[in-house]
Order: structure tokens, then sequence, then C-alpha cells
């Protein structure tokens, strides 16, 4: 009996883990379908509202420079929710072959963790998503500064 409310317990915190490791995930996948959908937005803006004539070279390669910042934007983040469906998808099968694995030998002593950590090209899309888009932000300013000044 003392092993049953052990299991009990133990199943208890992996599903704690399990509905926080989701949430994230939900969260993570928002956050660059947000950044991406607000990217294509701008891009098509500026586009459509883009002025017929440029006062100054300089405006003219700031809107040039910020149409470049924004596709590359939209094409990490759209990189980064692929790989990371990817990398869930390779979790969940890692995980379900372990749990087969002690369901088999029925041995609470062979339960282990399993913590798949996000390859480090991964973490540079991230990062190049952000800076991507800040420098955007700016060469924006920039380009209407340019424009009406």
């Amino acid at each position: 009996m003392n092993g049953d409310k052990f299991l009990e317990e133990v199943l208890k915190k992996v599903d704690k883990y399990e509905s926080d490791s989701r949430k994230s995930d939900e969260k993570f996948f928002a956050l660059f379908k947000t950044i991406a959908t607000l990217s294509i937005t701008l891009i098509g803006l500026l586009i459509s509202l883009k002025a017929s004539y440029f006062p100054n070279l300089t405006s003219k390669y700031l809107f040039l420079a910020s149409i470049i910042l924004l596709s590359l934007t939209v094409s990490f983040s759209l990189a980064v929710l692929f790989f990371e469906h990817t990398h869930i998808n390779h979790s969940l099968e890692h995980r379900k072959l372990e749990l087969k694995k002690l369901v088999e030998s029925q041995d609470l002593s062979n339960i282990r963790v399993f913590q798949n950590n996000k390859s480090p090209s991964l973490k540079i899309f991230e990062i190049v998503v952000y800076i991507s888009m800040i420098l955007s932000l700016f060469s924006l300013i920039l380009y209407t500064y340019h424009l009406i000044f």
C-alpha cells in the first residue's frame, strides 16, 4: 500500500510538471506567432503606405533596411516555431519510450526524469528574432525621422 501512495504522489508531480510544461510551450508559441503576425502586418503597411518620393537617400535605405529586417524577423520566428514543434515532438517520443520501459520493468527505481534541452541553433534563432525585431523598430523610427525632417 505504501508503494501505491508513493506511485500516486509521483504521478501527481509528473502530471503537474507536464501541465506546467504545456502551458509554457503554449505561451512560447503564442509569443512567436504574435511576432510573426505583427511583422507581416508592418511589412504590408509599410509597402502600401510608402511615400512615392523619398526626400533623401538615407530615408530610402532606412525603408529598405526596415523591410529586410522585418522579413528576417518573420522568417526566423517561423523557423523557431517549426524547430520548437519538432523539439516538443522529439521530447514526447522519448518520454513514451521511457514510460514503456518503466511499465515493462515495473521497477520504480528506474524512473528517470527526461530533460531535453533546446539546441544551440534554436537559441541562436530566438536571439536573431529579437535582435532583428528591435533593429527593425529602430530603422522605422529613423526612417520616419528622415522622411519628415
